[in-house]
């Protein structure tokens, strides 16, 4: 379903807000909220596994020197990274299309909303990465690091971070097929 509500797909021009902001399409912005908040969770959760390991040590030495937690890390802050620069990369590029003059096509949103949705699953992902080779202790719900993977794992819940809509959405209409009866908002 393509939302042609003026207010929300960026045609109409209003007085005192000429700018390209007010002519980005609404749910992509929001979702793009909804995934810059998840993306943040998912860093805080690794952030308080570096500031945790720099103190750990087990029966094999300190954990900051242990190959698999090493190997870890740089895979999830690779990965959280990457879902950073793409969620920016399409946002900078929407801006820069409405600035222009011009609409962010049907097609366009579905591939942003593609990329929002996997950002957020990638970077999830990648703090599940660490937090299960964090230790036993960490399951403890008065510790950072658990409340903070447990709000990623909830901001995963909400309704623009569900993957399958998107995709379906995406892929019918990268093989052209209609979407008039899509529940999904692209």
């Amino acid at each position: 379903m393509i939302d042609t509500d003026p207010v929300t797909d960026g045609t109409a021009a209003v007085e005192g807000r000429e700018s390209p902001l007010y002519r980005l399409p609404r749910n992509m912005v929001f979702s793009g909220t909804i995934t810059a908040a998840t993306l943040a969770l998912a860093k805080s959760v690794v952030d308080s596994y570096v500031t945790w390991t720099k103190e750990r040590s087990n029966r094999f030495g300190k954990a900051s020197a242990d190959h698999y937690q090493l190997g870890a890390l740089g895979a999830a802050s690779a990965d959280i990274d990457a879902s950073v620069l793409v969620l920016f990369n399409d946002l900078e590029w929407a801006w820069d299309e409405v600035a222009a003059g011009r609409q962010i096509s049907y097609s366009d949103r579905a591939r942003i909303r593609r990329n929002q949705v996997r950002a957020s699953t990638r970077a999830v992902n990648a703090a599940d990465s660490v937090f299960r080779i964090s230790g036993g202790s960490q399951l403890q719900s008065s510790l950072p690091m658990q409340r903070r993977w447990r709000d990623a794992q909830a901001a995963m819940h909400h309704v623009q971070n569900l993957e399958g809509p998107i995709y379906y959405a995406y892929g019918m209409d990268l093989f052209g097929h209609p979407l008039e009866k899509s529940p999904v908002k692209i």
